[in-house]
């Protein structure tokens, strides 16, 4: 039955496409993306959006590059090494290489985009833990750069370096002309330039002939922000795009039956979940963060709302991580165990059954995205609606995904849906680092010393194992606080006609298109 609602849906919807004359696709060699909104900016430097993010990668090069499955491949660095006490780290560039300006890539270049970053006037999300990381980068010649670390930090590339942060190489003379006018006039040395951003319409890249990685073979790259999932899969099955970035659980079945479509999943090391602001009260008290973990039903949750598209977290570092701890308990379902921790705390049930002490109400409100992330809105409406039910008035702010990340970076929420931090499978990196006190991004109040000496160690210690035995620690620690409400580990879902070949899907979510074409 579902199936035929959904066939009746895109038929009638077709219709209307048709009235409205869609825009018909280019020739063969040019891509249509349909992404789910619109980027918030091409400067990555500055952004913390997922869009301007992944569809940057058509346009950047990073230092490292990550394949599939997250392993990690030469960049703009051929090879780089660390010092024998992990204090420094040396990249050695490829020769040769050049912006699409025409100015040369070298290991000035390297240097100026990472000043960048530390300088607090560019006003990066990643600039206080970059300039708690390094203590100076020096050239020695235009093909060699050295970060000399503030302390040894074997984890320093996932975190600072690879394509899951905010590293991207810029050209220094396109970032002098156009100051900050480069968030929409992109220059990289990456595989497509930048040639148009009409907003709300197409953002149009053209291949770069002179790519240091070979021409890529699509002659255009055409990204549509479609912020409906409907009418994206619409746009899919008549044609108007020839990739989707984002796939919604409950369209999966519909794509996998259809022959015209493939459907791409791929596990990703990323974790999501409800997390609190312990600056706020009362989130401060550890007795009431226990209860609202006990009083959602995050097994049901998941399994009903996020399907095949997700797996049920454990703990504070994704399953697939490297460094996963396996001993991790959730807290699980009890409502009653709730109530008696809120008891435990002085809260008493009102005549309007909500919870009150000292004459305040046990009152917050949940901060979410709406297709950010799988499912994002509608399992934080679940959690509200569980939450409500035990006692405590809770409401929701929705807002928009390009504008998602600006609101819980500056800690305005009590509570907040909230994830992603793609890793490199390191054990001692991961989504544990939030809770650093040298990070911009804890804003969660949440400062523990044993995390601190654990995590540092940690990254300080070259032997894998050593390394692991730490991190678990640290996310005993981090779980025993219980910090967050954990719900899960995406799935990365993609989805294409059947025409489109040599498509590799990744683990990161972010496009790479350099050896795709379209079948006849």
């Amino acid at each position: 039955m579902q199936r035929r609602f959904t066939s009746i849906f895109i038929m009638l919807s077709v219709a209307v496409l048709i009235l409205v004359a869609p825009m018909a696709v280019g020739a063969d060699d040019v891509i249509i993306i349909g992404m789910e909104a619109e980027p918030d900016s091409f400067d990555i430097h500055k952004t913390s959006g997922g869009v301007g993010m992944a569809v940057g990668h058509l346009i950047y090069d990073y230092l490292i590059h990550y394949g599939p499955d997250g392993d990690r491949l030469p960049g703009l660095a051929q090879s780089w090494e660390f010092s024998e006490d992990a204090s420094s780290l040396t990249f050695h560039l490829r020769a040769n290489v050049r912006f699409h300006d025409g100015t040369d890539f070298n290991a000035a270049a390297v240097k100026y985009n990472f000043d960048r970053l530390m300088d607090p006037a560019t006003g990066s999300p990643r600039m206080t833990e970059l300039s708690n990381a390094i203590d100076s980068i020096k050239t020695p010649d235009d093909l060699t750069v050295i970060f000399n670390l503030t302390a040894p930090d074997v984890a320093f590339i996932g975190y600072y370096i690879g394509e899951v942060t905010n590293g991207a190489i810029i050209s220094p003379a396109a970032i002098e002309k156009y100051g900050d006018e480069i968030a929409s006039n992109p220059v990289g040395t990456g595989p497509f330039k930048f040639v148009s951003w009409e907003l709300g319409q197409r953002v149009v890249l053209e291949r770069n002939e002179d790519y240091w990685g070979g021409a890529p073979l699509p002659s255009q790259i055409i990204v549509r922000p479609i912020p409906d999932a409907s009418t994206r899969l619409v746009e899919l099955e008549t044609g108007g795009v020839h990739y989707l970035h984002k796939v919604e659980p409950d369209q999966m079945g519909f794509i996998s039956e259809n022959p015209n479509l493939e459907l791409y999943a791929k596990p990703s090391t990323s974790l999501y979940g409800l997390w609190f602001n312990q600056n706020r009260e009362p989130f401060d008290d550890l007795n009431v963060r226990k209860a609202i973990a006990l009083a959602i039903d995050v097994d049901t949750i998941v399994e009903i709302l996020g399907g095949a598209a997700v797996v049920r977290s454990q703990g504070p570092v994704p399953v697939l991580n490297l460094g996963h701890n396996p001993n991790i308990v959730e807290p699980g379902y009890d409502p009653e165990e709730a109530r008696r921790l809120l008891a435990d705390s002085g809260w008493t049930l009102g005549a309007d059954d909500i919870y009150q002490k000292d004459g305040q109400k046990l009152e917050f409100t949940i901060l979410s995205a709406d297709g950010r992330y799988v499912q994002d809105k509608q399992m934080s409406e679940a959690a509200q609606d569980q939450l409500s039910q035990l006692g405590m008035k809770v409401s929701l702010r929705i807002v928009e995904p390009g504008s998602f990340s600006n609101e819980w970076i500056s800690g305005n929420f009590d509570m907040v849906f909230l994830g992603g931090w793609f890793t490199d499978n390191d054990p001692a990196r991961g989504p544990m680092y939030l809770f650093l006190g040298n990070t911009q991004y804890n804003v969660f109040g949440f400062v523990h010393e044993e995390l601190q000496t654990a995590f540092a160690a940690a990254r300080s210690v070259g032997d894998f194992e050593a390394r692991k035995d730490l991190a678990w620690q640290a996310q005993e620690i981090i779980n025993d606080a219980v910090v967050a409400v954990w719900f899960y580990n995406a799935n990365i879902l993609g989805a294409s006609t059947a025409r489109l070949k040599g498509y590799e899907h990744n683990g990161i979510g972010f496009l790479r298109f350099d050896n795709v074409y379209l079948d006849d």
